[in-house]
């Protein structure tokens, strides 16, 4: 039963109230998923950049691309195990740059970006050596974990759709 009282808007069960909030229809929200949307995908393409400049070498921070002889992670470490750690960080880069592009797997993005960013950040102990970049990893890492808390993937991606299928309906942390 719906019950309409001077713009209120009142929901009740036979038998007991509803628990669930009245939703505000607001010019706002619509807005807010916009933001959002650019956002997420301003981020994606960012680490895609990230992903393509290791990748060939684009820039003068990577002169040697991966492709090229070079190491994506710049030898930070023993060289025993610094093939497994390239492939595993490109590999991070890539994914969290496609679902944050795409609007899917978001969830399992932002964790898998917030680890390359702390690995990233952890490059640069003593904390203060390189003050630009500490409170930048952290504002980035926070970010990308508020995209996936608001579902950012719904708005302008292909989340909406993930969501309903029978993998993004039964593994939630993949949506």
């Amino acid at each position: 039963m719906t019950t309409h009282t001077s713009g209120r808007h009142i929901q009740a069960t036979v038998g007991r109230p509803s628990l669930t909030p009245p939703v505000a229809s607001s010019s706002l929200a619509p807005l807010a998923g916009r933001v959002m949307a650019v956002t997420r995908t301003g981020f994606g393409g960012y680490v895609l950049w990230r992903f393509s400049d290791h990748l060939v070498g684009l820039t003068a921070a990577s002169e040697d691309g991966w492709v090229h002889g070079g190491s994506p992670t710049g030898g930070l470490v023993d060289s025993t195990v610094q093939t497994w750690t390239d492939r595993l960080f490109m590999l991070g880069l890539l994914l969290a740059g496609l679902s944050l592009v795409l609007g899917i797997g978001l969830r399992l993005a932002a964790m898998s970006a917030v680890m390359l960013y702390l690995m990233s950040w952890s490059t640069f102990i003593p904390v203060g050596v390189h003050t630009s970049t500490d409170g930048a990893l952290v504002t980035d890492a926070v970010v990308i974990s508020l995209l996936a808390i608001v579902d950012a993937g719904r708005t302008w991606g292909v989340g909406q759709i993930w969501a309903g299928s029978s993998l993004g309906a039964a593994l939630p942390v993949l949506r």
